[in-house]
């Protein structure tokens, strides 16, 4: 991460203060408390750096106009002077407000952005990427619809690994997690929203994308109650046979 330090922050014996006036202030959402994605541990928290930042220089600056992505793609320790819960803030006017965290840092010598820049390299740091990524699908949300694929490649590379595939089969997966804002059953890139913004996507949980794919695969879902019910409600003319759907009918 060395390289990669920007001048606003400042290393000190492998931790990262805020270098600057005003503050800085990262943006939790409130779910990863819910899922334990973030912790508080007395002055610290132990979270996955998957987050909104920004750098408020003056009193007149807002959050939603200096907004920025922090990439850190594995659990940290944080040390904020102060926690603040804002609730139904909307980062992208697209998408619907939600409740978050906001730790503050000022130049103070004590604050830690990071508080050490060498992180435990663990398996269990990439499962719980995978769960908000993947599992549950609460991406953060500002970040670019073509940017999305690194984060997986990251990740792993953080914590001591490597897939050892290319990184368009992570663009696969993305492509599916990610969808039309105004319809759901629609990937974001065959949408008009992504000419417009690489940001406007909504994304869901890979565990609902069956239910939007066609009768077949949503039958064969997760849970079999929902299944049904999706299977039975999918618009036959938005449907497309996928490959397995037509080797398990017997259909050419």
């Amino acid at each position: 991460m060395n390289e990669n330090i920007p001048s606003f922050l400042r290393l000190k014996d492998n931790a990262l203060y805020y270098n600057g006036p005003g503050e800085f202030v990262f943006l939790v959402p409130e779910i990863y408390f819910d899922r334990k994605h973030a912790i508080i541990e007395g002055e610290y928290v132990n979270l996955i750096g998957i987050l909104n930042y920004a750098i408020l220089k003056k009193d007149s600056d807002t959050i939603i106009d200096n907004l920025r992505e922090f990439k850190f793609e594995t659990v940290f320790l944080t040390r904020p002077s102060r926690i603040e819960k804002v609730r139904n803030l909307k980062l992208v006017d697209s998408k619907p407000g939600e409740d978050y965290r906001i730790l503050h840092y000022t130049d103070n010598g004590s604050d830690q952005i990071v508080v050490s820049i060498e992180v435990v390299q663990d398996i269990t740091n990439v499962e719980e990427f995978m769960q908000i990524f993947v599992k549950t699908g609460k991406i953060p949300a500002n970040i670019p619809y073509d940017k999305l694929h690194e984060y997986f490649l990251d990740n792993i590379k953080l914590n001591g690994g490597n897939y050892k595939i290319n990184a368009q089969k992570f663009g696969i997966i993305v492509s599916k997690l990610c969808r039309d804002p105004s319809d759901i059953n629609r990937p974001y890139r065959l949408s008009k929203a992504i000419n417009k913004s690489m940001v406007d996507y909504v994304t869901i949980s890979i565990k609902d994308i069956s239910k939007i794919v066609s009768p077949f695969t949503s039958v064969v879902s997760q849970n079999w109650d929902e299944a049904v019910v999706s299977a039975s409600i999918i618009d036959p003319d938005e449907i497309k046979d996928t490959p397995m759907e037509r080797i398990m009918t017997g259909r050419d």
